[in-house]
């Protein structure tokens, strides 16, 4: 490298002037640029070791624990991913539910039901026919999906009988 070559800073991209005679090349323009090129470097090791973290998850979620990891703490973001993963959980949980019940439906030929509702109040009735049962299964919420699940099993253990 001669006297007065000219490269850019690997920070600012400014123009840096060389020095000849032996020394080494110039990356950065100063020791501001050269202390911030570290701390992204840094920065940019930390967010995939966050990233490797949470893998299992897609990269708009990703995105969002690393940004809550920045704005709040990594514990924060660990903790808000064990919400999303208890949601899924149940998800997948209720999805399961849903089959069940429709299968159970299919065995008794789509009956109407007439189920006490578990948290008081009035009774919940589920209509005749398959797209009732379906139609029930996609809308109600988990406790009411277990409560016609319980009765329809009643019924086919023969402890109750149909209205």
């Amino acid at each position: 490298m001669a006297y007065g070559d000219r490269a850019a800073c690997r920070s600012c991209g400014r123009e840096i002037i060389q020095i000849g005679g032996g020394h080494r090349q110039r990356q950065y323009c100063d020791d501001t640029c050269k202390q911030r090129a570290y701390l992204e470097r840094k920065e940019q090791q930390h967010s995939q070791a966050l990233r490797a973290l949470w893998a299992g998850y897609l990269p708009a979620t990703q995105e969002m624990l690393v940004g809550l990891t920045r704005q709040y703490s990594e514990e924060f973001a660990s903790r808000f991913a064990a919400v999303i993963d208890a949601e899924k959980a149940q998800s997948s949980h209720l999805a399961t539910g849903d089959v069940s019940l429709v299968r159970l439906g299919s065995q008794l030929d789509y009956p109407e039901l007439h189920v006490k509702h578990p948290g008081g109040g009035h009774d919940v009735i589920v209509r005749e026919g398959k797209a009732n049962w379906l139609h029930f299964a996609d809308v109600a919420e988990g406790r009411l999906i277990r409560a016609v699940e319980h009765a329809a099993r009643a019924i086919l253990r023969g402890e109750e009988s149909l209205p």
